[in-house]
Parts: C-alpha cells; structure tokens; sequence
C-alpha cells in the first residue's frame, strides 16, 4: 500500500500538480528507501541493500566482493553448519562439507552460513554433488 502512494505521489509529481502534504507519510518513505523487506529470501535481502551502514544495521558485514567491481552485503544465515541433503532445507544453500568430492556422488551437505555465495562452494541437491560451476 505504502509503495502504491509512493508510485500516486511521483505521478502527481511528474504532472505537475502539487501532492496533498497530509497523504504523504514522510517517515514511511524514508523506512521505504533505508529498509530491508524482511519478507524476502535471504540473499534477496542481501543483494537488495546498497550501503555499508544499512548492511551492518541488519548484521551484515560490508565486502569487496571478488571480482573487485563492487561491494556486497554478506548476511550470516540463522541455520548455518546444520546438516542439510538439499538447499530447499537451508535458508542460503546446502553445500558439501568437504571439497573432495566429485559430482554424483552421494554427500552429506550443511547449510551455508552466510549469503556469501562467491567461494565457489559444492551445492547438494537431494544428497547428491553438483557440478561446480568454477573455473579452476
């Protein structure tokens, strides 16, 4: 609802016409731009923050991520080291405990424990190693 006046107001603002100072709740637009939706997935949230103060405010930690390009939000996830067989049971992925393993095999996995996705884990799939997309 929040975002439907959010859009109403840049409409009226785009056209030219004054907005009615009362319909617009000005704390709520700035908890809009400077807030996380909690309702989302983990690494949607995290992907979703673009400032070291709102990362650290929602307990994550500000990082350069690997290419250099950018930085990153990494949240740490709540299920993290739990044995998991399959991502559906985690709530950032199930990777393999160990990376000595080879794809198709049968692995006991854990869940992820952050939204840091770039060092090139094994994610497991129903008790089974995936084919690691790194280049090695």
């Amino acid at each position: 609802m929040r975002l439907l006046a959010f859009v109403f107001t840049l409409t009226l603002a785009a056209c030219g016409a004054k907005p009615n100072e009362e319909f617009i709740d000005i704390e709520a637009l700035q908890n809009l731009e400077q807030g996380v939706d909690h309702d989302l997935p983990l690494i949607a949230q995290a992907y979703s923050i673009k400032s070291s103060e709102l990362c650290e405010k929602e307990g994550g930690t500000w990082k350069q991520n690997d290419s250099k390009q950018s930085a990153i939000c990494v949240l740490p996830a709540s299920d993290a080291g739990n044995v998991c067989s399959d991502s559906s049971q985690c709530t950032v992925a199930c990777v393999a405990k160990t990376d000595n393993v080879t794809a198709g095999m049968k692995v006991e996995g854990m869940c992820l424990e952050s939204t840091n996705l770039f060092n090139c884990p094994i994610y497991v799939s129903n008790g089974v190693a995936e084919q690691s997309m790194c280049a090695n």
